[in-house]
């Protein structure tokens, strides 16, 4: 009796041990997605890292930002401020996180304070201006611009811009005009030129009324992304001239990108009483709608097609998302590829369609020819060959699946959602350990992405099971 259970003490503690060994090899997810380590088993502590310099937060909140994770990018910032509370880069890259916000008082102070360290700083008056004509303060801002003794394009831009607010075409001219002609930003360049046509097609057009030009050129803001100095402009237009139809659609647009859907809506409505039959009123009063009344929105989309709206595309990306985002998958997956027969160009349109077919309606037989389609418009690219190898998943033809995504990292040897597939083959067909090799690649191929997490959580649900597994297997 005593050998017996020496035997099973003995059985019992190497059991432990291998179940000891095994746990350590799970994957943890911290609080931030990104940050993800595999668990060591050592108990000798580490020394702690030197804390991040000025610099890292700066390049950390940059990084953060190309991400469009604003949070942690002024987080960042705030703690190279910290650091070194006599720099100006961390308090302008704060100032422009509120600007983009639309915090326009908290802007304000930021970029008052730059300027205070620092009254010649370009880039703090440029963002100044900027916020004055956020808080609906043109006069301030046109002001400022011609205070600034520094000689500066995009200076020069927005001086030429509030002169035509203000309707000093002629000085409006001048200075766009030296703006053209300097090797200054593109996007501005063009802008000002488009200023300068609405200028020309006015003197073209004989017996216009000053308010034509006041819309042409609230036309060009529009197209500009201000929106701030177009709003007022076009509010005078209006109550000026009631039935202008054009400027109340114009007046509509410039609401919808300040994301004021009440105003947006009244615009719009407005000019849709002048005119039912523009296509564009019933297409942006949609977009209006999507965010109070997608049932609505869906409806005058599809009038709006009807009616003839171009670009179609843009119309038919937009009805699609709005049935995806009400559960109506056949709906959404139709006008998905309705958008890839108009322009199959583009890759990444096959995707959202090819996960409803998989995902959502279980059609695998519509998903293996829609990724056929992808791989004959785009046979060179290791995303066609890894679609159609998900598509065949789908199928459970594992051999052509296996195949194809076998070919799309021979293409590219880093295309983590590749090795993701491969991870749910394997997972499939019961070759556990095979799986949990190709979903620890695709997280680490994949760090920072939403590849990276599946792979992450697909890795430890196994490892959870083989545990659970080897728990009752060893329970007396």
């Amino acid at each position: 009796m005593k050998k017996l259970v020496t035997g099973l003490t003995i059985l019992l503690t190497l059991t432990l041990a291998i179940l000891g060994l095994i746990l350590t090899n799970v994957i943890q997810i911290n609080n931030e997605p990104q940050k993800i380590t595999v668990v060591q088993k050592e108990t000798r502590k580490d020394p702690e890292p030197s804390s991040p310099t000025y610099f890292e937060h700066l390049e950390k909140g940059d990084g953060f930002v190309k991400k469009n994770n604003d949070t942690l990018a002024f987080n960042e910032y705030v703690l190279a401020n910290k650091i070194n509370p006599e720099a100006v880069e961390p308090l302008l890259k704060i100032g422009k996180l509120h600007l983009k916000r639309r915090d326009y008082e908290r802007a304000l102070e930021i970029f008052l304070n730059v300027l205070k360290k620092d009254s010649a700083n370009i880039e703090g008056n440029i963002n100044l201006i900027k916020t004055y004509i956020g808080q609906g303060k043109p006069q301030k801002a046109l002001d400022l611009t011609t205070t600034i003794q520094q000689q500066n394009d995009t200076i020069d831009y927005y001086k030429g811009l509030l002169y035509a607010y203000f309707g000093k075409y002629d000085d409006s001219k001048k200075i766009l005009g030296v703006v053209t002609q300097k090797n200054t930003n593109p996007e501005i360049q063009k802008n000002a030129q488009e200023i300068l046509k609405s200028y020309e097609v006015f003197s073209s057009t004989q017996g216009s009324q000053l308010i034509y030009l006041k819309t042409l050129i609230a036309k060009n803001l529009n197209q500009a992304k201000e929106f701030q100095l177009t709003i007022p402009l076009l509010f005078q237009v209006v109550q000026e001239k009631k039935d202008y139809r054009d400027a109340w659609i114009l007046l509509g647009y410039a609401y919808l990108n300040e994301d004021d859907t009440k105003n947006a809506i009244d615009a719009l409505e407005q000019a849709q009483k002048l005119d039912p039959h523009k296509p564009e009123t019933v297409f942006f009063l949609g977009l209006a709608y999507q965010s109070q009344n997608k049932i609505k929105a869906i409806a005058l989309i599809e009038e709006a097609i009807t009616k003839g709206f171009e670009p179609k595309i843009q119309a038919k990306q937009k009805l699609a998302d709005l049935y995806f985002d009400t559960g109506k998958y056949d709906q959404a997956a139709k006008n998905y590829e309705d958008v890839i027969n108009l322009n199959s160009d583009d890759l990444s349109y096959f995707t959202r369609p090819l996960w409803i077919y998989i995902e959502k309606l279980q059609d695998g037989e519509k998903a293996s020819a829609l990724a056929q389609k992808a791989l004959e418009k785009h046979p060179e690219n290791a995303m066609s060959y890894n679609f159609l190898g998900w598509a065949l998943l789908a199928k459970k033809d594992y051999n052509g699946a296996r195949d194809n995504l076998g070919k799309a990292i021979q293409k590219d040897p880093k295309l983590a959602v590749a090795y993701l597939n491969l991870g749910r083959l394997f997972e499939e067909i019961n070759y556990q350990s095979t799986a949990k090799d190709y979903y620890k690649t695709a997280f680490e191929m994949g760090k920072g992405t939403s590849i990276s997490n599946s792979a992450a959580e697909k890795y430890n649900l196994i490892t959870q099971k083989e545990n659970n597994a080897l728990k009752t297997s060893v329970t007396p």
